[in-house]
């Protein structure tokens, strides 16, 4: 959500070589991925949401893609955002991992605080999950990656950003952390 100057301040305090920028529309949205040289990046294509790099993998393994994301707080928009992505995956590899902030939550358990959402909420994200054979990798530290930063009871935490790889790419990159 910062202006495109200040991210290549920010590449060069960081020691990255590259920088890739889709601007947000009005004060929503954004992204930016930084990378260095020893990143052989193919190829960049991108959408008002999403920012996709085709890797040649170093190891010689196979390329794969990479996809970042922030998707959309709004439902209906998100949900659109879940069929461009899987229409976009003709375009793609089998090898590709998807990662970012994905705005949403496969499970109650995914949640602290708050609301509990009946189980309905999450069939549109798991099967976007489950259609594209995506496969979480996990995470290590604190299990949440948003708060609300509101006090006692109205605190809310939950684990909106993760990286899903298919199995292919899980089958390459398995190691990854």
């Amino acid at each position: 959500k910062k202006k495109k100057s200040y991210l290549n301040s920010v590449k060069q305090w960081v020691k990255f070589d590259n920088l890739f920028v889709v601007d947000p529309v009005g004060i929503a949205g954004g992204l930016a991925v930084f990378w260095r040289n020893n990143f052989q990046v193919k190829t960049i294509l991108f959408t008002s949401f999403t920012i996709e790099l085709l890797l040649a993998d170093s190891e010689g393994k196979k390329d794969w893609w990479c996809i970042c994301t922030y998707a959309s707080t709004d439902d209906k928009v998100r949900e659109q955002q879940w069929d461009v992505l899987e229409r976009r995956k003709q375009i793609r590899c089998d090898c590709w991992a998807l990662m970012g902030d994905l705005n949403d939550i496969t499970s109650n358990g995914e949640k602290w605080g708050g609301r509990v959402r009946t189980e309905a909420s999450f069939e549109k994200f798991n099967s976007f999950i489950s259609r594209n054979s995506l496969v979480d990798i996990g995470f290590e530290g604190v299990p949440w990656t948003w708060c609300n930063n509101w006090d006692n009871e109205g605190e809310i935490k939950e684990r909106l950003d993760r990286v899903m790889g298919t199995r292919q790419w899980c089958d390459n990159f398995g190691k990854v952390k």
